[in-house]
């Protein structure tokens, strides 16, 4: 289930940011989901949902930066680790669900993206 609710928000993100038709993916999703009753995962897809979004963004500054005559690299640098923080935060919410609907809980929180602690 984590796995089907974070494609979809993706998909929705993707659907709503560029043109690329993903009516048949994004069908394939709300068919599995309408399998289930809406308030068990709503306020996953939200978070999910605003955990994606935020990582597309920063992954636009990053293109965005490094199509310049003269990138930024630091900057570039920084976005990557704002991007690491938010795949962070995205793993947490997917282990979440996990743990809510799944069997077996999958680890998602176990990689430490370069960090020390």
């Amino acid at each position: 289930m984590s796995e089907i609710l974070d494609r979809y928000t993706i998909t929705q993100i993707r659907s709503e940011r560029t043109e690329r038709d993903v009516f048949e993916e994004l069908s394939l999703y709300e068919k599995a989901l309408s399998a289930l009753d809406s308030s068990t995962y709503s306020p996953f897809l939200k978070k999910l949902y605003d955990a994606n979004l935020d990582l597309w963004k920063v992954e636009e500054k990053i293109n965005e930066t490094i199509r310049q005559v003269e990138p930024d690299y630091n900057a570039v640098g920084n976005f990557a680790m704002r991007a690491r923080h938010i795949n962070r935060e995205r793993n947490e919410i997917k282990e979440e669900i996990s743990s809510f609907f799944d069997e077996t809980s999958l680890n998602y929180g176990k990689v430490k993206y370069g960090l020390l602690s």
